[in-house]
């Protein structure tokens, strides 16, 4: 009786899960079928509502993984504000539609988190989108980014309490599980959403926007980098090299 009862939980915590993963994709599918239809064609909007269809599926996906798991979580430096700034893009157009305001306090230009970027996309996305879409026209969201040591917290306040309750309960355990296999956390409060990541080192940094470096079109490209570390400088040679760089190296007075 207790394992049929807990069967029976566990299949209706699912196909709630899935009804409402259905109507987060059927706004954006609605809207790319009607962008389709316009006699001139807004490439960009498509590809904006292509993503957020994106990120949707991927929480399905991430529910199978999860439950298999068989999920891959590949952690890199993300940069924060340029992520929050994407994601908020992609939701002006319906923010815009219910006369709801995104206030982004995007002060912190250079701020990096260790995670992985598609993963922490889909849970920031999925927790903005909802909040969106259960807000009363004319209100307003605020997004802060504070630090705390080496901990990043996303503060996202003016949410009706009720919020968490339109979250399903399968929704909440997969944002969980993907921010603590991150090292992070998603908490509710008081009306406020609090996202805590784990802050990148300097190093892990500069490993990431050597990653990111185009590749000259000319064989010699010239690079300037300075390190107090002459060991970093001697594998950051190493690294430009590959790609075709010439580094020349200066280390103290040399």
């Amino acid at each position: 009786k207790i394992y049929a009862e807990e069967l029976k939980q566990a299949n209706q915590m699912k196909d709630d899960f899935l009804r409402k993963s259905s109507e987060r994709l059927q706004n954006p599918l609605n809207a790319f079928i009607f962008e389709l239809e316009k006699d001139e064609v807004n490439l960009s909007q498509l590809k904006k509502t292509a993503q957020m269809m994106n990120f949707s599926l991927g929480h399905l996906f991430d529910y199978m993984y999860l439950q298999n798991e068989t999920i891959e979580i590949k952690e890199k430096p993300i940069s924060l504000v340029p992520l929050l700034s994407y994601l908020i893009s992609l939701l002006q157009p319906y923010s815009r539609s219910t006369n709801i305001a995104i206030l982004f306090n995007n002060h912190m230009k250079q701020l990096y988190v260790v995670g992985d970027k598609q993963k922490l996309s889909q849970v920031l996305f999925n927790v903005l989108y909802t909040a969106i879409l259960k807000l009363k026209s004319g209100s307003e969201v605020t997004i802060d980014i504070k630090e705390d040591g080496r901990r990043v917290i996303i503060c996202i306040t003016k949410i009706p309490t009720e919020y968490w309750n339109e979250l399903d309960q399968v929704t909440i355990d997969i944002c969980h599980q993907l921010l603590a296999l991150q090292k992070g956390e998603l908490t509710f409060n008081n009306g406020m959403i609090q996202i805590c990541l784990v802050k990148s080192n300097e190093k892990e940094q500069q490993y990431f926007q050597l990653e990111n470096l185009e590749t000259p079109t000319l064989n010699k490209g010239k690079v300037l980098l300075w390190s107090e570390n002459h060991a970093d400088n001697l594998l950051l040679m190493t690294i430009l090299s590959s790609q075709h760089y010439q580094l020349t190296i200066a280390n103290g007075e040399d």
